[in-house]
């Protein structure tokens, strides 16, 4: 495979494998109160069937969104809709951009399938460092930028904007008329990003949508939920873009989300954290002392970790000596879509695991590297 696949591509190789770190999906045993939310999965179906999807989606949004602290998202308002997958939320975004501006700056590094799908939808793309979104001379250094996307926090650094910043950078956006696109896809690991998005936002005056996820939290088989929520001044056709692609999502998926999101308030957040920092620290000890390699992003508390690689070894070149041993990651080149060479310092590691499993993964970088 050549340093241009996808990162999905990439991914795709490892599903079958004992040792994957390669995409972010939980691959972990439920807590004891999450088993009990799955061995009610005839009864959630029941309810699924009989109860009229307006009704249950809005006790999902409700659910989902007030266990992370966004009390004043437009929930029952129609401007919240439901995807089986946050990547169909991104793509209708993209497609209700197209129709109305051509130059969108985008936060780099991110997860390639993000500029990948603007492309696809005819946009032309400027790079953008997560320092510059924040620092107040966006549109000055780029006047050609008719929207923007941010992520918060970043995939795969974890980079967070504060309050402060996200404010900034509304204010920005809407005093060049310019809409704000967010990935949040990731808050829910970071108490940090979970100050109320949408408070902020309406401050602002800004024309925002927001993209949140509940696919990377629980180990629920692929059953989960993207949402795209949008501002009372948003002009983008993001509702006739969506009818064209999907009628509602599986009532199923939304009555299995408001049970987990129900546990996700009720200390499952907590119980998810500490899952994650421990794995990162497991990979952090396994490293210790490795010359070639270091864990970066120490503030980071999403679940992939960045490994940082000295001189001489590429990430790319890692992740296909680790490939043939059977352990799948995945390099950081397809995430700096501006420039893959800046990515290529790392190598990323996904730590909603086991932590055996992480900790394999560990010794088999250090092997690769101080054998190599």
């Amino acid at each position: 495979m050549t340093a241009t696949a996808s990162l999905t591509q990439m991914q795709l190789l490892g599903v079958g494998s004992e040792t994957n770190v390669a995409e972010g999906y939980p691959r972990f045993a439920p807590t004891p109160s999450q088993a009990a939310i799955l061995a009610r999965l005839p009864e959630l179906m029941t309810e699924a069937t009989t109860t009229p999807y307006p009704v249950l989606e809005q006790r999902a949004h409700t659910a989902f969104l007030h266990a992370l602290g966004q009390t004043t998202a437009p929930i029952g308002s129609g401007r919240i809709l439901s995807f089986y997958a946050s990547t169909i939320a991104i793509d209708v975004a993209a497609a209700a951009l197209a129709r109305r501006v051509r130059t969108v700056g985008v936060v780099t590094p991110v997860i390639d399938c993000i500029p990948a799908l603007l492309r696809h939808r005819g946009l032309d793309l400027v790079p953008l460092s997560e320092e510059s979104l924040t620092d107040g001379d966006l549109f000055l250094r780029h006047p050609e930028i008719q929207a923007v996307l941010a992520a918060n926090p970043n995939n795969p650094t974890g980079t967070v904007m504060t309050e402060a910043e996200l404010e900034r950078l509304g204010r920005a956006c809407a005093g060049r008329g310019a809409p704000l696109l967010i990935d949040q896809c990731f808050r829910a690991f970071d108490r940090r990003a979970q100050y109320d998005t949408y408070a902020v936002l309406d401050a602002t005056g800004a024309e925002y949508v927001i993209v949140e996820d509940t696919g990377k939290l629980w180990p629920t088989g692929g059953v989960k939920l993207g949402f795209l929520a949008w501002s009372a001044n948003a002009r983008l056709d993001l509702a006739e873009v969506a009818a064209d692609v999907l009628l509602i999502a599986p009532p199923f998926s939304v009555a299995v989300v408001e049970q987990f999101a129900l546990d996700l308030a009720d200390g499952g957040m907590t119980a998810l954290h500490e899952r994650i920092a421990h794995n990162r620290a497991v990979l952090g000890k396994v490293l210790e002392g490795c010359e070639r390699a270091a864990v970066s992003d120490g503030d980071s508390r999403v679940s992939v970790s960045r490994v940082e690689l000295a001189r001489g070894m590429t990430g790319t070149r890692l992740w296909g000596q680790l490939l043939r041993q059977g352990v799948h990651s995945v390099p950081c080149r397809p995430f700096y879509w501006g420039d893959g060479r800046a990515g290529e310092r790392y190598l990323r590691i996904a730590l909603a695991r086991e932590a055996d499993v992480v900790e394999r993964a560990g010794f088999a970088v250090r092997a690769c590297l101080e054998g190599g």
